[in-house]
């Protein structure tokens, strides 16, 4: 029968069939290397060890390290009904080892051993090691150990790979559901006022926790989807360099109201004013609003155009960049375009009017566009789709990179 595990509930612990050996630098004897493993029930997330024995010491103490790995106590450990923790098994009332159960109550927790030749009962931890075995100790088997506390550091770095490591048949990996699931059940029963709040209001604040999770998950995959080249954003745009940047038209494109008007920016100005970090602020601010952003040079795109029509991807690179919420276009017009370039153009740009907007940052006025394009009546269809339903940010001024260096120089000789 299924099991069905809650948040933060209970901890399944046992140790690995599997040993690793660690040889004593100075009189080459080989130890036998006992991997304890232990696994949350709502989450899979995993902690792994390596301790000499299994004797009483080595177990109790594994139990604190897994609670200070995990980042909190579970409400029921179950482990198997080895001696340390159980000095006589029974279905219904076993036997455990006083300093064991000692431990569990201090920290608060209870134990529940599984049940003699019954693996179902703590199938979780059976799951775990065979996963430890394959991912950790396989990994492993060939290299050599002198120190207890060299092994225990090797394992702690693939354990973290494993506990990263993507689910197969589900999203998400074990972290994230570790985050998600048990990590605001551990934090809010740690808070001294949590048993005077009714049932709705705990669910309520897990719930809160939940949703400002998620979209703190979703703004991160927004923002490396967006590869933007800057990381930039609205509140640290400078307006004290005089570039003719309206500030006022800044603030109102931050609404994003343009995004959902499906209109454009273009940004025009010199090399250095900022046209790239004011692009990637937009983008930045549009990712926080929950629009999927793209940022693309020029150039680049039509390098991609080109391969996909040689993998017979072009299609889809097309429906993609149809799809997208915002797409940025850097360095636009640094050099003439061709037939080709054109018509690729031109299918992007029919693709996204009226549906989708875009940010252009170019050195090249407007006005030479057109003899940028190239072909009169493709230039005319082209900025047609651009130009007409877009803001426009003239820039001008030094280089600010420029002011940056000369400024670098003046703190260097000071």
């Amino acid at each position: 029968m299924r099991q069905h595990h809650k948040a933060g509930d209970r901890l399944f612990v046992d140790y690995a069939g599997q040993t690793i050996p660690v040889t004593d630098p100075d009189t080459g004897e080989i130890q036998a290397a006992q991997i304890f493993v232990a696994v949350l029930g709502a989450s899979n997330y995993t902690y792994a060890e390596a301790a000499y024995s299994q004797d009483l010491p080595s177990w109790v103490s594994a139990h604190i390290r897994a609670f200070e790995f995990f980042g909190g106590i579970p409400a029921v450990i179950v482990p198997d009904n080895l001696k340390s923790a159980v000095i006589r098994s029974c279905h219904y009332e076993p036997d455990l080892n006083p300093t064991y159960q000692e431990m569990a109550a201090h920290y608060g927790t209870a134990v529940l051993p599984a049940r003699a030749r019954k693996p179902k009962d703590k199938a979780k931890v059976e799951a775990g090691v065979l996963i430890v075995e394959r991912w950790i100790l396989a990994a492993l088997r060939n290299r050599t150990f002198l120190r207890l506390d060299q092994l225990n550091t090797a394992i702690s770095e693939l354990l973290q790979g494993l506990n990263e490591r993507p689910f197969k048949k589900m999203d998400g990996c074990r972290l994230s559901l570790f985050k998600t699931l048990d990590l605001p059940f551990q934090e809010q029963a740690e808070l001294p006022e949590v048993n005077q709040l009714h049932f709705e209001e705990r669910l309520g604040l897990l719930v809160d926790r939940e949703v400002t999770e998620r979209a703190y998950r979703k703004l991160k995959t927004r923002l490396k989807n967006a590869k933007l080249k800057q990381s930039a954003c609205m509140e640290n745009i400078d307006y004290r360099h005089a570039r003719g940047l309206d500030k006022s038209l800044v603030l109102k494109l931050a609404s994003c109201q343009w995004i959902q008007s499906h209109q454009n920016v273009l940004i025009i100005g010199p090399t250095g004013t900022g046209k790239t970090y004011l692009s990637s602020a937009l983008a930045n601010q549009a990712c926080r609003t929950g629009y999927s952003v793209l940022y693309l040079r020029f150039s680049r795109l039509f390098d991609q155009l080109v391969l996909a029509k040689g993998i017979a991807r072009y299609a889809k690179l097309l429906h993609s960049l149809a799809k997208c919420n915002l797409l940025i276009l850097d360095d636009w017009g640094l050099s003439p375009l061709n037939d080709e370039q054109r018509r690729d153009l031109l299918e992007i740009g029919e693709d996204r009017h009226g549906s989708r907007s875009t940010i252009i940052a170019s050195q090249l006025p407007i006005e030479h566009w057109h003899k940028m394009i190239g072909d009169p009546t493709m230039a005319d269809a082209i900025l047609d789709r651009l130009v007409h339903n877009a803001y426009k940010i003239n820039l001008k001024g030094e280089s600010m990179r420029k002011k940056q260096a000369i400024l670098t120089q003046e703190n260097m000789s000071e």
